[in-house]
């Protein structure tokens, strides 16, 4: 009956086909995201792990973390058959940048492999520099060795390695904090480096129609340095601007201090960010990491987060988008807080990208959390099965909504 009714919902949702969007003529217009016509485009989509790119491999001997599945035309296609216009890729600065100043070429392409799979199905995607406990060499994902070298000193902190079952104590064991407090100190000029893996990675995409834009870095925490909120801002700014140098069309996306995941709020910024053509990406997790669950059902208990994430987004000048939300699929209401969460999604005009696509992970506290597969099984689920998910998940949006009445004023980028 599940599977029915997403057949259901995916046709009554179906929209004509229409020229695919190109990220490099997306602008911001009055505080929205419009396309070269300014019709007011609505990004709908997924976070997408992918072998090759998400790096948890080492050479050295170490197991792999977990393992990652790959992302092939057929979820490409699945994507746009169920309505979705965004994909959200998280890639690794490890395998970007192996040795400091050393950048992988072939790490690239298999980048742009993942690119021109969307592209031939319309579907824009955002390059995420993506990190979970700083570093696979400590946690899961992010900086590359010499980064920690760098940081706290060779052979002063742990190296693990897989399976991966730890998670949760690797994300606030004492390595990872002290790394992530020199980061944004900016020990030995480390934000310098990952400006300039910033920039080479600009570099490759500045042509790339496909591509929406670079996220500066997935959940940072800043809380724990001094000034931490003017650090992060200071840091986010570096990056923006040396992207800017070589990609003046495609957008920047920045997240607020990743402690925003359990207090749903951030500090409201005095003023707008300075670079054009940002978007401002915090994550939604209300009663998933903040010590609630949803077991009243009532969508009045969700709205306060992101409404404050709204006004962030106003105060920033940048439009809303929501790089993560979801919730473990067996939790009370589960499919309802989906639902609550698009139609708060909806009523604010905000972006968004579900995590996860075609993973249930059994390698972390959040097994089986915020999952786009199907949850009866313990295995990664092929795209293009029918999900449990779909019914309250899938909300394809048309990609352009409507034209802006402002004709006389430039768009502002």
């Amino acid at each position: 009956m599940r599977a029915v009714l997403a057949v259901i919902v995916l046709l009554a949702f179906a929209v004509a086909p229409v020229r695919a969007l190109d990220g490099r003529r997306l602008r911001l217009h009055g505080g929205r995201l419009v396309d070269e016509r300014r019709r007011e485009v609505t990004l709908r989509g997924v976070n997408a792990r992918v072998e090759g790119v998400f790096d948890v491999t080492f050479d050295d001997g170490r197991l792999p973390l977990e393992p990652i599945p790959v992302f092939d035309d057929g979820d490409a296609a699945t994507m746009a058959r169920f309505g979705l216009n965004l994909l959200r890729l998280p890639i690794s600065w490890s395998a970007l940048e192996p040795a400091r100043g050393r950048f992988d070429a072939a790490y690239l392409d298999r980048i742009a492999a993942v690119v021109a799979l969307c592209r031939a199905h319309g579907i824009l995607v955002l390059l995420d520099f993506h990190q979970d406990a700083f570093s696979k060499e400590i946690g899961e994902d992010g900086a590359p060795r010499w980064v920690l070298d760098l940081l706290l000193g060779p052979n002063d902190y742990p190296y693990l390695g897989g399976p991966l079952t730890d998670l949760g104590a690797r994300r606030t064991a004492p390595a990872t904090l002290a790394a992530f407090r020199q980061f944004v100190l900016d020990a030995g000029g480390v934000q310098e480096d990952l400006a300039a893996a910033a920039v080479v990675l600009a570099r490759r995409f500045a042509r790339e129609r496909a591509v929406l834009g670079y996220e500066i870095l997935n959940e940072p925490l800043a809380f724990l340095a001094p000034n931490g909120d003017a650090a992060l801002r200071a840091f986010h700014e570096r990056v923006a601007r040396a992207i800017r140098r070589v990609d003046r069309r495609h957008l920047i996306a920045f997240e607020p201090d990743v402690i925003r995941n359990a207090t749903n709020r951030a500090p409201v910024p005095a003023a707008p960010f300075p670079v054009r053509g940002t978007l401002y990406a915090p994550h939604i997790y209300t009663d998933v990491f903040d010590g609630h669950d949803y077991a009243s059902g009532d969508p009045a208990e969700l709205a306060p987060s992101m409404e404050r994430a709204a006004a962030e987004a106003a105060a920033w000048g940048a439009p809303l988008l929501v790089g993560e939300y979801g919730i473990d699929p067996n939790a009370p209401n589960a499919n309802a807080w989906i639902t609550a969460e698009l139609d708060l999604q909806d009523r604010l005009r905000a972006h968004s990208a579900f995590w996860l696509w075609e993973e249930i992970s059994a390698t972390s506290p959040d097994a089986g959390r915020v999952t786009v597969a199907d949850g009866s099984s313990a295995r990664p689920a092929r795209a293009g099965d029918p999900s449990r998910w779909a019914s309250s998940c899938i909300r394809p949006r048309p990609e352009r909504s409507r034209s802006s009445r402002r004709r006389g004023r430039r768009s502002r980028r």
